[in-house]
């Protein structure tokens, strides 16, 4: 046998009068600072395998010519492990690329590049990824 059902309203009549949880300006600030916090260790040390990971693949294993002249700059999460933000500049000699297509090359790659992640990082699921292209600054390689 069942047990019979309550009228629903008999059960937030109840709550209706409850006052534990302050004001909503006092949790919103909760939350809002737990967005401040530094990345733990295990995070930081994924984005730096992955970064080792995305110059080797770039600069050795990479069929395109023009992705073979990325360097990456910085590997962070973006907002947590599971996307990672990649940002890179051009290494190589000053060569006058649309952005916008090595984006898209970048993009087409990054099946590919992700394999190349998985082989290097012990975790059950490859982050994604999101490329950023740092403008080359005058007087540094």
């Amino acid at each position: 046998m069942s047990p019979k059902k309550r009228p629903r309203s008999r059960e937030f009549s109840r709550f209706d009068d409850f006052q534990g949880f302050g004001d909503d300006a006092d949790l919103d600030s909760r939350f809002d600072d737990s967005f401040d916090r530094k990345p733990d260790r295990k995070v930081l040390r994924l984005c730096g395998q992955v970064a080792r990971s995305l110059g080797i693949a770039l600069a050795g294993s990479c069929a395109d010519e023009i992705l073979r002249d990325l360097v990456v700059v910085s590997v962070v999460p973006a907002p947590d492990a599971t996307r990672l933000a990649v940002t890179l500049r051009f290494g190589g000699p000053d060569a006058v690329v649309d952005l916008d297509d090595v984006l898209e090359r970048l993009a087409g790659a990054a099946g590919f590049l992700r394999s190349e992640i998985a082989s290097a990082i012990e975790r059950r699921k490859v982050p994604q990824l999101a490329f950023r292209i740092e403008p080359s600054q005058e007087g540094q390689p």
